[in-house]
């Protein structure tokens, strides 16, 4: 069995910064509850797409982003070919 997990962690820090900078806006300008909101969707972010893992058997391809929340599985029989690539880095 084949299992890797890559994590993002540029984009981690980037979110964690973004939502510190959106809790000490909201919390200088007192705002209302509503309004954390923003902050509580960018958390979620960082959480649930701050890793993406991929495991292989002898059945099927799965993978996951996070804690598993988002996750998708293939049938090893569906695919029809595969080979390896070299991806740019600004492709994600």
């Amino acid at each position: 069995m084949y299992r890797h997990t890559q994590t993002a962690g540029w984009m981690i820090a980037a979110l964690l910064a973004a939502a510190a900078l959106i809790g000490w806006t909201l919390a200088a300008a007192d705002a209302p509850a509503p309004a954390w909101l923003g902050l509580l969707v960018v958390l979620a972010c960082a959480v649930l797409f701050g890793s993406l893992t991929v495991e292989v058997d002898h059945r099927e391809v799965r993978f996951w982003f996070g804690p598993g929340v988002l996750r998708k599985r293939i049938p090893l029989s569906e695919i029809e070919a595969c080979r390896p690539v070299t991806n740019k880095w600004w492709y994600g």
